[in-house]
């Protein structure tokens, strides 16, 4: 029969644990665990078997490890076996099959360097992770804030996030149009694509977000500066805008004029009582997808916006092992803000960056600093 124990008594089980272990009292902790011996056999309490891992490691007791290994789902707890057993090979069996890189933080990446496991950063070249220590004085390596190994790094499967994004527009159309007669999202869709194929535009302007940029009032020649200014940073721009700022009849103010500007560019205009912010999505991805078919290192691609668009990120993120936050990674670092003086003066900066994510560029790796923008260099 098993042990029963409850919560109240397992918590002060563990606060014993750590307390002996703290202390460095090994026979009392060992005396502990041969009287608790049936229930450290079969619990499942994360903090309990941590506690025990802890033990067996520091008294390099293998089978021990051995007995609470396939109750493990801490990260701490592999690590911890990585620091024990340094071999190469195993460390990297152990990060690769049960650690999900999504859910590292800098915490992780110091620990990291700090206990010389940098080998292991081969396994996350592209993975927007930082290191939170600015200085090399803990013998991590060189810092570096460009070189010209270092490039721009592409989403990869975007067809994943096109889909998701797709499906949410049909949903919304259908929301508003119970029969989705009108299907009007399609043509726009296909009218995306055709510029696609046809265009290789690498900035989008998110233009309801231009045009009301200043108090909130709607401005074209704020919209027109900024098509200006795009072009004068060497990009070619998409204009992506509701239909309502191009409706003449239901905005006679300023419509016209939206319309005399959008003849100089490509644009999409997208249909009423539809998310504008998922068709630039979409355009986002379809341009990324593009080069990512030529098998290229892929093109900056810019959405010029004061929008931070997070609830895209949450609800179309992935949710597999690894890749669960890379498009909420990716389109933050691809979101261009601006500052509009309202005297027709637009700022921003639009010209090619380095990717701030963990780059490897045998021998080494290149980790960024957090809040800055270097990089720390280090020999994997």
């Amino acid at each position: 029969m098993a042990t029963t124990i409850s919560a109240k008594e397992l918590g002060q089980l563990q606060r014993t644990m750590n307390e002996l272990l703290q202390s460095g009292k090994n026979d009392e902790f060992r005396i502990l665990l041969n009287k608790n011996a049936e229930l450290i056999q079969t619990t499942r309490e994360k903090g309990i078997i941590t506690m025990v891992l802890r033990f067996a490691i520091l008294n390099n007791d293998d089978a021990r490890i051995a007995s609470v290994f396939d109750r493990l789902s801490m990260k701490r707890d592999y690590f911890a076996l990585m620091v024990y057993n340094r071999d190469p090979e195993y460390c990297v069996h152990l990060f690769t099959r049960y650690i999900d890189a999504a859910l590292l933080d800098s915490k992780d990446i110091r620990f990291m360097i700090e206990n010389r496991l940098t080998f292991l950063f081969r396994y996350l070249d592209g993975k927007f992770l930082h290191d939170s220590r600015p200085t090399t004085c803990d013998g991590g390596g060189e810092l570096v804030e460009s070189e010209t190994n270092l490039s721009r790094y592409t989403l990869q499967g975007c067809e994943h996030y096109i889909q998701k994004i797709v499906a949410q527009i049909e949903k919304d159309q259908i929301e508003k149009d119970p029969k989705n007669k009108s299907k009007q999202h399609l043509p726009v869709l296909k009218a995306l694509g055709e510029i696609v194929s046809s265009t290789l535009y690498d900035a989008i302007i998110d233009g309801g977000n231009v045009l009301h940029s200043y108090k909130g009032t709607p401005n074209p020649e704020d919209l027109n500066a900024m098509i200006q200014v795009v072009r004068r940073n060497g990009c070619n721009p998409l204009v992506i805008i509701h239909k309502s700022h191009t409706d003449e009849r239901r905005n006679p103010s300023y419509a016209a004029r939206v319309n005399a500007v959008l003849r100089d560019v490509p644009h999409i205009t997208t249909p009423a009582g539809l998310n504008d912010d998922l068709f630039i999505l979409v355009a986002y991805l379809l341009r990324i997808q593009k080069e990512e078919r030529k098998q290229e290192n892929g093109c900056r691609v810019s959405i010029v916006t004061r929008d931070t668009y997070t609830d895209h990120m949450d609800k179309f993120k992935r949710a597999e092992k690894d890749v669960s936050d890379d498009f909420g990674k990716y389109l933050a670092s691809d979101l261009v803000p601006f500052v509009n003086d309202g005297g027709g003066n637009i700022r921003l900066h639009l010209q090619p960056m380095i990717s701030h994510c963990i780059q490897v560029v045998e021998p080494h790796a290149y980790v960024p600093i957090e809040k800055t923008h270097t990089f720390r260099k280090i020999q994997v």
